[in-house]
């Protein structure tokens, strides 16, 4: 008998609008607030609280833009 891993079903609260919260981590707040998902795109944003404070998601989109965030000491690895 192997140890299945525990599945994840993901609870989404919607408020009738096109922008809803889901139980899965803000990416600002690592797990203390939610994460917030656009319904139109199904596109993931930080909690409205790290929003209020300016946080914003970008995508990168080219290796130049990439090189430019690790300068600035801003993108990931």
């Amino acid at each position: 008998m192997t140890d299945q891993p525990k599945i994840h079903h993901p609870k989404v609260v919607t408020d009738g609008g096109p922008w809803a919260t889901h139980d899965m981590a803000c990416a600002v707040y690592s797990g203390s607030k939610p994460a917030v998902i656009d319904l139109n795109q199904g596109v993931f944003f930080p909690s409205w609280e790290a929003q209020s404070k300016g946080w914003r998601l970008i995508k990168v989109t080219n290796r130049f833009q990439h090189f430019v965030l690790q300068i600035l000491g801003l993108g990931s690895e």
